[in-house]
Protein backbone atom coordinates (compact mmCIF):
# COMPACT_ATOMS: atom_id res chain seq x y z
CA UNK A 1 0.00 0.00 0.00
CA UNK A 2 1.66 3.45 -1.16
CA UNK A 3 1.55 6.30 1.45
CA UNK A 4 0.47 9.66 0.58
CA UNK A 5 2.72 11.88 -1.40
CA UNK A 6 2.86 15.02 -1.96
CA UNK A 7 1.65 17.13 -5.45
CA UNK A 8 2.94 15.58 -8.59
CA UNK A 9 4.45 17.45 -11.29
CA UNK A 10 1.86 17.92 -14.59
CA UNK A 11 5.14 16.16 -16.59
CA UNK A 12 4.95 13.20 -13.91
CA UNK A 13 1.17 13.08 -13.91
CA UNK A 14 1.16 12.73 -18.15
CA UNK A 15 4.06 10.16 -17.67
CA UNK A 16 1.95 7.88 -15.05
CA UNK A 17 -1.19 8.49 -17.15
CA UNK A 18 0.93 7.51 -20.55
CA UNK A 19 2.56 4.44 -19.53
CA UNK A 20 -0.52 3.40 -17.83
CA UNK A 21 -2.44 3.87 -20.66
CA UNK A 22 -0.12 2.24 -23.12
CA UNK A 23 0.72 -0.99 -20.95
CA UNK A 24 -3.32 -1.59 -20.73
CA UNK A 25 -3.50 -1.43 -24.38
CA UNK A 26 -0.10 -3.75 -24.80
CA UNK A 27 -1.39 -6.27 -22.18
CA UNK A 28 -5.45 -6.48 -23.45
CA UNK A 29 -4.56 -6.99 -26.45
CA UNK A 30 -2.15 -9.49 -26.52
CA UNK A 31 -4.24 -11.19 -24.67
CA UNK A 32 -6.73 -11.40 -26.95
CA UNK A 33 -4.49 -12.34 -29.47
CA UNK A 34 -2.67 -14.72 -27.89
CA UNK A 35 -6.26 -16.36 -26.92
CA UNK A 36 -7.01 -16.12 -30.82
CA UNK A 37 -10.41 -14.29 -29.55
CA UNK A 38 -10.11 -11.41 -31.37
CA UNK A 39 -13.09 -11.97 -34.17
CA UNK A 40 -15.61 -12.80 -31.06
CA UNK A 41 -14.54 -10.10 -28.79
CA UNK A 42 -16.49 -6.97 -29.39
CA UNK A 43 -14.72 -5.23 -26.29
CA UNK A 44 -11.82 -4.89 -28.57
CA UNK A 45 -14.00 -2.09 -30.35
CA UNK A 46 -14.34 0.39 -27.56
CA UNK A 47 -13.00 3.76 -26.36
CA UNK A 48 -11.26 3.47 -23.03
CA UNK A 49 -10.49 6.25 -20.96
CA UNK A 50 -7.78 6.66 -18.00
CA UNK A 51 -8.17 8.68 -15.49
CA UNK A 52 -5.20 9.74 -13.09
CA UNK A 53 -6.26 10.86 -9.78
CA UNK A 54 -4.01 12.73 -7.52
CA UNK A 55 -6.50 11.88 -4.50
CA UNK A 56 -4.96 10.53 -0.91
CA UNK A 57 -3.56 7.54 -2.62
CA UNK A 58 -3.26 8.40 -6.76
CA UNK A 59 -5.36 6.53 -8.19
CA UNK A 60 -6.07 5.17 -12.00
CA UNK A 61 -9.85 4.72 -12.71
CA UNK A 62 -11.13 3.51 -16.24
CA UNK A 63 -14.22 4.41 -18.14
CA UNK A 64 -15.07 3.06 -21.40
CA UNK A 65 -18.22 3.56 -23.82
CA UNK A 66 -18.66 0.67 -26.70
CA UNK A 67 -18.10 1.81 -29.92
CA UNK A 68 -19.19 0.72 -33.74
CA UNK A 69 -15.40 1.97 -34.94
CA UNK A 70 -11.80 0.87 -34.17
CA UNK A 71 -10.81 0.40 -30.90
CA UNK A 72 -9.10 4.37 -28.85
CA UNK A 73 -7.81 5.03 -25.79
CA UNK A 74 -7.34 8.41 -23.72
CA UNK A 75 -6.61 9.65 -21.21
CA UNK A 76 -6.87 12.92 -18.03
CA UNK A 77 -5.93 13.21 -15.05
CA UNK A 78 -6.91 15.05 -12.33
CA UNK A 79 -4.81 17.25 -9.69
CA UNK A 80 -4.92 18.09 -5.93
CA UNK A 81 -4.28 21.45 -6.97
CA UNK A 82 -7.37 21.86 -9.72
CA UNK A 83 -9.76 19.82 -7.74
CA UNK A 84 -9.14 19.91 -3.89
CA UNK A 85 -12.28 18.42 -2.67
CA UNK A 86 -10.71 15.05 -3.93
CA UNK A 87 -7.21 15.38 -2.06
CA UNK A 88 -8.14 13.55 1.43
CA UNK A 89 -10.71 11.01 -0.35
CA UNK A 90 -9.68 7.29 -0.18
CA UNK A 91 -12.94 5.91 -1.55
CA UNK A 92 -13.03 5.09 -5.34
CA UNK A 93 -16.71 5.39 -5.35
CA UNK A 94 -16.46 9.26 -3.35
CA UNK A 95 -13.68 9.83 -6.22
CA UNK A 96 -16.35 8.94 -9.12
CA UNK A 97 -19.17 10.79 -7.46
CA UNK A 98 -17.10 14.01 -7.23
CA UNK A 99 -15.32 13.65 -10.50
CA UNK A 100 -18.33 12.55 -12.66
CA UNK A 101 -17.01 8.69 -13.21
CA UNK A 102 -20.14 6.82 -12.49
CA UNK A 103 -19.93 4.09 -15.53
CA UNK A 104 -15.88 3.54 -14.19
CA UNK A 105 -15.21 -0.28 -15.13
CA UNK A 106 -12.34 -0.99 -12.74
CA UNK A 107 -10.12 1.17 -10.79
CA UNK A 108 -6.11 0.17 -9.18
CA UNK A 109 -4.05 2.64 -6.76
CA UNK A 110 -1.44 3.22 -8.54
CA UNK A 111 2.38 2.30 -7.29
CA UNK A 112 4.24 4.70 -5.64
CA UNK A 113 5.74 7.43 -8.06
CA UNK A 114 7.60 10.71 -7.23
CA UNK A 115 8.57 13.88 -9.57
CA UNK A 116 12.80 12.31 -9.82
CA UNK A 117 11.04 10.48 -12.73
CA UNK A 118 10.88 12.65 -15.23
CA UNK A 119 14.39 14.52 -14.83
CA UNK A 120 15.99 12.45 -18.07
CA UNK A 121 13.18 12.93 -19.80
CA UNK A 122 12.30 14.55 -23.11
CA UNK A 123 8.50 15.42 -22.11
CA UNK A 124 7.67 16.24 -25.61
CA UNK A 125 4.70 13.79 -25.40
CA UNK A 126 5.21 11.92 -29.02
CA UNK A 127 9.01 11.02 -27.93
CA UNK A 128 7.99 9.60 -24.39
CA UNK A 129 8.91 6.29 -24.46
CA UNK A 130 6.59 3.69 -23.72
CA UNK A 131 9.51 2.11 -21.06
CA UNK A 132 10.16 5.69 -19.41
CA UNK A 133 9.29 3.86 -16.12
CA UNK A 134 9.45 0.07 -17.04
CA UNK A 135 8.11 -0.99 -13.53
CA UNK A 136 5.20 1.23 -14.44
CA UNK A 137 4.30 0.01 -17.62
CA UNK A 138 4.34 -3.98 -16.39
CA UNK A 139 2.16 -3.18 -14.14
CA UNK A 140 -0.53 -1.52 -16.64
CA UNK A 141 0.34 -4.13 -18.84
CA UNK A 142 -0.64 -7.14 -16.08
CA UNK A 143 -3.74 -5.39 -15.65
CA UNK A 144 -4.53 -5.42 -19.47
CA UNK A 145 -4.16 -8.75 -19.24
CA UNK A 146 -6.39 -9.23 -16.37
CA UNK A 147 -9.58 -6.67 -18.16
CA UNK A 148 -8.64 -9.01 -20.91
CA UNK A 149 -9.38 -12.58 -19.24
CA UNK A 150 -12.37 -10.84 -17.84
CA UNK A 151 -13.91 -9.87 -20.57
CA UNK A 152 -13.80 -13.21 -22.39
CA UNK A 153 -15.05 -14.82 -19.43
CA UNK A 154 -17.80 -12.52 -19.55
CA UNK A 155 -18.64 -13.26 -23.49
CA UNK A 156 -17.21 -17.19 -23.65
CA UNK A 157 -18.07 -18.29 -20.07
CA UNK A 158 -16.44 -21.45 -18.64
CA UNK A 159 -19.22 -23.50 -17.41
CA UNK A 160 -19.12 -22.68 -13.51
CA UNK A 161 -19.29 -19.12 -14.80
CA UNK A 162 -22.32 -19.60 -16.98
CA UNK A 163 -23.79 -21.81 -13.94
CA UNK A 164 -23.64 -19.11 -11.41
CA UNK A 165 -24.83 -16.73 -13.46
CA UNK A 166 -27.72 -18.75 -14.54
CA UNK A 167 -28.50 -19.89 -11.21
CA UNK A 168 -28.84 -15.70 -9.69
CA UNK A 169 -31.11 -15.25 -12.99
CA UNK A 170 -33.62 -18.12 -12.47
CA UNK A 171 -34.12 -17.94 -8.84
CA UNK A 172 -35.12 -14.29 -10.10
CA UNK A 173 -37.41 -15.47 -12.49
CA UNK A 174 -38.66 -17.41 -10.16
CA UNK A 175 -39.81 -15.61 -7.55
CA UNK A 176 -40.75 -13.23 -9.82
CA UNK A 177 -43.80 -15.72 -11.55
CA UNK A 178 -44.57 -17.09 -8.38
CA UNK A 179 -45.23 -13.20 -7.08
CA UNK A 180 -46.72 -12.03 -10.78
CA UNK A 181 -49.69 -14.61 -10.80
CA UNK A 182 -50.12 -14.51 -6.67
CA UNK A 183 -50.34 -10.63 -7.51
CA UNK A 184 -52.79 -11.07 -10.30
CA UNK A 185 -55.25 -13.39 -8.73
CA UNK A 186 -55.42 -10.52 -5.50
CA UNK A 187 -56.35 -7.65 -7.38
CA UNK A 188 -58.84 -9.42 -9.56
CA UNK A 189 -59.67 -11.27 -6.31
CA UNK A 190 -60.51 -7.65 -5.21
CA UNK A 191 -61.77 -5.94 -7.75
CA UNK A 192 -64.93 -8.63 -9.03
CA UNK A 193 -64.91 -10.96 -5.74
CA UNK A 194 -64.61 -14.27 -5.46
CA UNK A 195 -65.93 -15.22 -8.75
CA UNK A 196 -63.26 -13.09 -10.52
CA UNK A 197 -62.48 -16.08 -13.10
CA UNK A 198 -66.23 -15.80 -14.64
CA UNK A 199 -66.72 -11.96 -14.16
CA UNK A 200 -63.03 -10.46 -15.01
CA UNK A 201 -61.94 -9.55 -18.56
CA UNK A 202 -60.14 -12.58 -19.60
CA UNK A 203 -59.92 -13.46 -23.37
CA UNK A 204 -61.92 -16.78 -24.50
CA UNK A 205 -58.39 -18.24 -25.55
CA UNK A 206 -57.19 -17.81 -21.62
CA UNK A 207 -60.28 -19.79 -20.25
CA UNK A 208 -60.02 -22.75 -22.70
CA UNK A 209 -56.38 -23.04 -22.06
CA UNK A 210 -56.99 -22.92 -18.29
CA UNK A 211 -59.74 -25.70 -18.71
CA UNK A 212 -57.76 -27.77 -20.95
CA UNK A 213 -54.97 -27.94 -18.71
CA UNK A 214 -57.24 -28.41 -15.55
CA UNK A 215 -58.54 -31.46 -17.32
CA UNK A 216 -55.26 -32.77 -18.15
CA UNK A 217 -53.78 -35.63 -15.19
CA UNK A 218 -52.76 -33.37 -12.02
CA UNK A 219 -49.29 -34.15 -11.84
CA UNK A 220 -48.84 -32.33 -15.23
CA UNK A 221 -49.54 -28.84 -13.63
CA UNK A 222 -48.97 -29.55 -9.95
CA UNK A 223 -47.26 -26.44 -8.35
CA UNK A 224 -46.94 -26.88 -4.35
CA UNK A 225 -46.76 -23.25 -3.83
CA UNK A 226 -48.21 -21.86 -6.01
CA UNK A 227 -52.03 -22.74 -6.20
CA UNK A 228 -53.52 -20.50 -8.33
CA UNK A 229 -55.61 -20.97 -11.10
CA UNK A 230 -53.02 -18.80 -13.59
CA UNK A 231 -50.36 -21.42 -12.75
CA UNK A 232 -52.13 -23.13 -16.40
CA UNK A 233 -51.54 -19.81 -17.88
CA UNK A 234 -48.24 -18.80 -20.08
CA UNK A 235 -46.42 -15.63 -18.85
CA UNK A 236 -47.37 -13.47 -22.03
CA UNK A 237 -50.68 -14.20 -20.78
CA UNK A 238 -50.25 -12.09 -17.14
CA UNK A 239 -49.59 -9.54 -18.94
CA UNK A 240 -52.44 -9.82 -20.67
CA UNK A 241 -54.51 -10.00 -17.87
CA UNK A 242 -53.08 -6.81 -16.70
CA UNK A 243 -53.71 -4.98 -19.98
CA UNK A 244 -57.16 -6.17 -20.28
CA UNK A 245 -57.95 -5.36 -16.57
CA UNK A 246 -56.06 -2.47 -15.88
CA UNK A 247 -58.82 -0.55 -13.55
CA UNK A 248 -57.92 -3.22 -11.25
CA UNK A 249 -54.44 -2.47 -11.54
CA UNK A 250 -54.25 1.27 -11.80
CA UNK A 251 -54.13 2.10 -7.88
CA UNK A 252 -51.24 -0.05 -7.29
CA UNK A 253 -49.09 0.49 -10.63
CA UNK A 254 -50.23 4.14 -11.37
CA UNK A 255 -49.84 4.46 -15.10
CA UNK A 256 -49.31 1.06 -15.69
CA UNK A 257 -48.28 0.85 -19.01
CA UNK A 258 -44.40 1.04 -17.88
CA UNK A 259 -45.44 -2.82 -16.16
CA UNK A 260 -46.80 -3.80 -18.93
CA UNK A 261 -44.19 -2.74 -21.35
CA UNK A 262 -41.66 -3.79 -18.83
CA UNK A 263 -42.95 -7.60 -18.68
CA UNK A 264 -43.01 -7.69 -22.31
CA UNK A 265 -39.19 -6.65 -22.90
CA UNK A 266 -38.32 -9.26 -20.43
CA UNK A 267 -40.04 -12.25 -22.07
CA UNK A 268 -37.14 -13.31 -24.48
CA UNK A 269 -34.72 -13.43 -21.56
CA UNK A 270 -37.43 -15.47 -19.59
CA UNK A 271 -38.11 -18.15 -22.46
CA UNK A 272 -34.21 -18.22 -22.81
CA UNK A 273 -33.58 -18.90 -19.51
CA UNK A 274 -37.03 -21.29 -18.97
CA UNK A 275 -35.46 -23.32 -21.68
CA UNK A 276 -31.70 -22.95 -20.23
CA UNK A 277 -30.08 -21.23 -23.00
CA UNK A 278 -26.74 -19.28 -20.99
CA UNK A 279 -27.35 -15.83 -21.01
CA UNK A 280 -24.73 -12.92 -21.74
CA UNK A 281 -23.37 -10.97 -18.52
CA UNK A 282 -25.42 -8.13 -20.18
CA UNK A 283 -28.63 -9.82 -20.94
CA UNK A 284 -28.24 -11.42 -17.43
CA UNK A 285 -27.94 -7.93 -15.33
CA UNK A 286 -30.60 -6.69 -17.69
CA UNK A 287 -33.12 -9.26 -16.68
CA UNK A 288 -31.92 -9.10 -13.11
CA UNK A 289 -32.75 -5.59 -12.82
CA UNK A 290 -35.96 -5.38 -14.62
CA UNK A 291 -37.34 -7.77 -12.64
CA UNK A 292 -36.77 -6.83 -9.44
CA UNK A 293 -37.72 -3.21 -10.32
CA UNK A 294 -41.40 -5.45 -11.00
CA UNK A 295 -41.06 -7.53 -7.46
CA UNK A 296 -40.50 -4.29 -6.00
CA UNK A 297 -43.79 -2.26 -6.87
CA UNK A 298 -46.12 -6.04 -6.48
CA UNK A 299 -44.30 -7.17 -3.48
CA UNK A 300 -45.93 -5.27 -0.66
CA UNK A 301 -49.75 -6.45 -2.19
CA UNK A 302 -48.71 -10.02 -1.61
CA UNK A 303 -47.02 -10.28 1.92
Amino acid sequence: MSTDQDSLSTDVLILVSRSILVGLIHGYKDKIFDERFLEELPFTYQKWQVNVVEAKKLTAIINYQPSSGTFSASFKFYTKTRYPEIAQVDDVNEMAKILRLDDYIDTKEVPPVDNSIVNSINMDFDDIPTDANPSLYRWAYAWGLELAGVHMAKLKPNFKIAQDRMTEVYEKLFELEHDLRLFIEHRLQKKYGSDWLSKANIKKSYQDQIANRRADPPTFWLDELDTTVLRYLDFPMLRGLIVDNNEAFKSILGHYDWFASALSSLEPIRNRIAHVNTLSEDNAQDFYRDAKRIIAAIKPEIQ
